[in-house]
């Protein structure tokens, strides 16, 4: 068996809707109060959030169509999409 994250043309032998997903996020909160007068104050929040998402299907690049016999093209139909003005 091939692993699916790294080599997924070559895992001919997974059944399913299998999905590898990575998700990483870094994130840093600042928050500081300032009190000015006994009636008056600031409060001020910095932050920073940073998320990524990536996956891959862990049989994606086989080539189904033609591995199972289908006669259907393994590439995309529609490979290139143009708005004319």
């Amino acid at each position: 068996m091939n692993n699916g994250q790294t080599d997924s043309a070559k895992n001919d032998t997974y059944i399913g809707q299998g999905f590898f997903q990575r998700i990483t996020n870094h994130f840093e909160h600042l928050q500081m109060n300032w009190v000015i007068k006994p009636n008056l104050f600031n409060h001020t929040t910095v932050a920073y959030d940073r998320w990524h998402m990536s996956g891959n299907q862990l049989a994606g690049g086989v080539g189904w169509n033609q591995k199972l016999g289908l006669g259907l093209p393994d590439a995309p139909v529609f490979t290139e999409l143009v708005f004319l003005n």
